[in-house]
């Protein structure tokens, strides 16, 4: 699980594009937006970096807060 702050995610459309910027990176990703907390959560196999680097060229100011690997 990843867990990212975005303190510039201020609205549905701000995390509809952040939605599909983590999508564009790992389809199957499960993604949760928090607009009032302002985090976005990813449950992906994917490297959390990658996940950063999408929603900042997105527009946003990203930063990991947290990251955790399930083993499978």
């Amino acid at each position: 699980m990843v867990k990212v702050k975005v303190d510039d995610l201020r609205s549905s459309h701000t995390a509809s594009i952040i939605t599909q910027a983590t999508r564009n990176i790992d389809a199957r990703a499960l993604v949760s937006v928090d607009v009032a907390a302002k985090t976005v959560s990813i449950a992906s196999k994917l490297d959390a970096c990658r996940f950063v680097v999408a929603i900042r060229e997105s527009g946003y100011k990203p930063y990991l807060i947290h990251t955790r690997r399930d083993h499978v």
